[in-house]
């Protein structure tokens, strides 16, 4: 079933997943392995991997239908805003996926998953933080968020 928690899990199943193992290696591979692969482009360990992670999370969860698979942020906003996903600066909430223009130049930077909202603050996981896989924190309007989407989960109960 298509939930957050679901989704969540998968993950939260990576954290601590650092540049140079065996399990981001393996990432990256499951990335390459899609098909129709995104943009008709193979990634390489050494390329920028927060969105390669976005979307291979999403497909373990089986969610890609809802997420959209791509390896370019400012690329899988267009897909967000296509599907009617794309939020902007709203509150967000777990589950949402968070981009972030870390310049203000108006281009999305980086990508990452909501995993909890509290206090006005959001705790994230995102690939292609510091090298690894790691929870970060920032206030819900921080100015280098460019924005969230809010997938259409299924509701439980």
């Amino acid at each position: 079933m298509a939930t957050v928690q679901s989704l969540l899990k998968v993950a939260q199943s990576y954290i601590g997943v650092s540049e140079g193992t065996n399990t981001f290696n393996n990432l990256i591979a499951a990335y390459n392995s899609i098909r129709p692969i995104p943009m008709g482009y193979q990634v390489k360990l050494t390329d920028d991997w927060c969105d390669v992670f976005v979307t291979v999370v999403s497909d373990k969860a089986g969610m890609s239908d809802l997420i959209g698979r791509e390896c370019g942020v400012q690329r899988h906003i267009n897909i967000f805003k296509a599907r009617g996903i794309w939020l902007g600066r709203q509150f967000p909430k777990a589950g949402d996926i968070i981009t972030f223009d870390w310049d203000g130049n108006g281009w999305a930077d980086h990508i990452g998953f909501v995993e909890s909202v509290e206090n006005n603050q959001v705790t994230t996981i995102e690939g292609n933080s510091q090298a690894k896989v790691k929870r970060n924190t920032f206030q819900w309007n921080d100015k280098r968020i460019m924005g969230y989407a809010r997938p259409k989960y299924q509701v439980v109960g």
